[in-house]
């Protein structure tokens, strides 16, 4: 064999492998030595900063998962609606926020098995508890109602409540505390736990309305190229159902619901 033409051959083949590495997309595998970046907002009893420390449910899941994944775990804090395209854009490997698992979103991102079966709820002024006592009368009677921008309460309220209603939309759900009570919204539509949180911080002057309006899930925002990741993170989540440690975590945070699974 000639030397031109036994180059040739090796260049081809340098050149093969890089172009079926460049195509190799769909699994990332991150060495367990760089941190696991969590992407979170304040979204109590969830997650949520006090001081420079992140506390709730989804924050205590974050440290185990990083333990579990022997990866240290740093916290990148983003508004609600950056999350996911700060996973895309590859700022975080996972967000751990309270994110419901919708169709939309899963056109975008991938998402872990659910950790929460939970679903949407109300918080209304307590001078209106009797104006406001059942879903109809809500719906009948309210002029505004308030929902953080971009949640699935934002995409939920838009379909079902009445075109005449005013949507105020917050950046987060604590802000709807200064709405209800300055009488700009009359109703305040979030997941269960947000709403619980919201009315156990100003029980005085804010009521839960818990009548169930939707069931949803809540899981893991992860980019769709870490196919290797999103099993890892599967398996660990697994064991946690298995072993009691999950409901452990929700028990401890979300003491009102009934249905962990």
């Amino acid at each position: 064999m000639s030397i031109n033409l036994l180059l040739r051959r090796v260049v081809l083949s340098v050149l093969l492998l890089f172009f079926f590495a460049g195509c190799s997309t769909t699994t990332q595998v991150v060495p367990s030595s760089l941190p696991l970046r969590i992407g979170v907002c304040d979204l109590p009893p969830l997650v949520y900063r006090v001081g420079g420390e992140y506390l709730g449910a989804e924050a205590d899941m974050a440290r185990l998962l990083g333990k579990s994944l022997d990866r240290p775990v740093q916290f990148i804090h983003r508004r609600f609606d950056d999350l996911i395209p700060s996973i895309l854009a590859g700022e975080i490997d996972i967000i751990m926020a309270g994110m419901t698992v919708t169709e939309e979103k899963q056109v975008r991102i991938d998402f872990s098995d659910h950790y929460l079966k939970t679903g949407l709820a109300m918080a209304i002024r307590s001078d209106n508890i009797r104006e406001f006592d059942s879903l109809p009368k809500i719906l009948d009677n309210a002029r505004a109602v308030g929902v953080v921008k971009g949640s699935v309460a934002e995409a939920y309220v838009r379909r079902n409540f009445p075109t005449n209603m005013r949507v105020l939309l917050l950046g987060k759900p604590s802000d709807a505390v200064f709405e209800l009570k300055t009488r700009r919204i009359d109703v305040f539509v979030d997941g269960a736990p947000s709403i619980a949180w919201v009315v156990s911080s100003n029980a005085a002057g804010v009521h839960g309305f818990f009548e169930p309006m939707t069931v949803d899930y809540y899981g893991w925002g992860i980019n769709k190229r870490n196919l290797e990741f999103l099993s890892q993170v599967n398996a660990v989540l697994a064991q946690w159902k298995k072993d009691g440690t999950l409901e452990g975590i929700l028990r401890r945070w979300l003491p009102y619901l009934k249905n962990y699974k």
